[in-house]
């Protein structure tokens, strides 16, 4: 198994951990319930036939799946609800911070969360960053932030680094100001071929960033 491969393992072994811990789920079905019977009111062949039953249920879908992406030392997973994906990358962060023995793996070295993704051309930026942007910088008492913007480009030519800057501080738009070491909210955005991801962070990143 590759050192890629074997990111992956790591990854889903990580997130299927943490969507036990945070979002709950019984090991169990709940109309399984607890086994109450005797030694003597036993009846074999209904045991027998609820067993092949549960084997013939079909696995729990998690809420999350890899997805192969051709560029190297990236691994992309695909989320549904109820996971959050910033909140989610967030919880593992600090579990990692406040334990010298809790580590994120071997292999995976950063976990980046992603918000919302669309098409990697100008409008593309503006509209992901104005959906993504409104709630924490347009909506009511949310005047005075500090904020910073962290572009990621890779495989992709045709958008650069000021363009991402420029177009994502318009959207923040006037009343906050930019502070790249003790911002309020940090703006990630990463550019990949034809597609773009857009998301935010707290200060977390000023104590350690996502790694």
């Amino acid at each position: 198994m590759g050192r890629e491969a074997k990111a992956v393992a790591e990854l889903k072994d990580m997130f299927g951990e943490y969507v036990e811990k945070v979002y709950g789920g019984a090991s169990r079905d709940e109309d399984e319930g607890e086994d109450t019977s005797t030694h003597e009111d036993v009846d074999v062949e209904a045991e027998i036939a609820k067993e092949l039953e549960d084997i013939r249920k079909p696995a729990k879908e998690l809420p999350f799946r890899h997805i192969r992406v051709d560029t190297d030392c990236i691994m992309f997973f695909k989320t549904r609800a109820p996971i959050e994906p910033v909140e989610f990358v967030r919880r593992i962060c600090e579990d990692a911070m406040a334990s010298s023995e809790r580590k994120t793996g071997r292999f995976v070295k950063r976990l980046t969360p992603m918000t919302l993704m669309g098409k990697a051309s100008q409008n593309g930026l503006e509209e992901v960053a104005a959906k993504v942007l409104a709630p924490h910088f347009h909506a009511e008492g949310s005047a005075g932030k500090k904020f910073a913007i962290r572009p990621n480009i890779r495989n992709n030519k045709d958008v650069t680094r000021d363009q991402v800057i420029k177009t994502v501080a318009a959207a923040v738009g006037p009343g906050h100001s930019v502070d790249l070491k003790n911002y309020d909210l940090l703006i990630l955005v990463d550019v990949y071929k034809a597609s773009h991801a857009g998301s935010w962070s707290g200060p977390l990143w000023n104590e350690r960033g996502w790694t």
